[in-house]
C-alpha cells in the first residue's frame, strides 16, 4: 500500500477562496446564453456562497438495457414490455 504526504492530504481539493475551506457544489444551472454550459455554484460553510464556475456540459449517460431476453421488450418510453402470456401489452 502507498502513503502519500500528510501535507497533501490536509489541504481541501476545492478551496474557498476568501476562508480557505473546503466548498461544497451547492447548485447546478443551465447556462442563459449558451446550451452547451452550465453554471456550477459553490458553497462555504463558513462565508455562504462563494463562486461559480461555467463548465461544458457532460453528455447525458446512455440507457442500459442490459442482456436480451426472449420476449421481452422495451416500450418507447424505455419501460419494460412483458410476452402477452404474462399478462403485458
Amino acid at each position: 500500500m502507498r502513503f502519500q504526504d500528510a501535507s497533501l492530504m490536509l489541504k481541501p481539493r476545492n478551496p474557498c477562496p476568501v476562508c480557505g475551506a473546503e466548498t461544497a457544489l451547492a447548485e447546478i444551472e443551465s447556462h442563459p446564453l449558451h446550451a452547451n454550459f452550465e453554471i456550477h455554484g459553490y458553497l462555504c460553510d463558513r462565508c455562504g456562497p462563494i463562486k461559480s464556475l461555467v463548465v461544458l456540459r457532460s453528455p447525458p449517460l446512455a440507457p442500459t438495457t442490459g442482456p436480451k431476453r426472449p420476449g421481452v421488450g422495451y416500450s418507447e418510453s424505455g419501460h419494460v414490455r412483458k410476452p402477452h402470456c404474462l399478462g403485458g401489452r
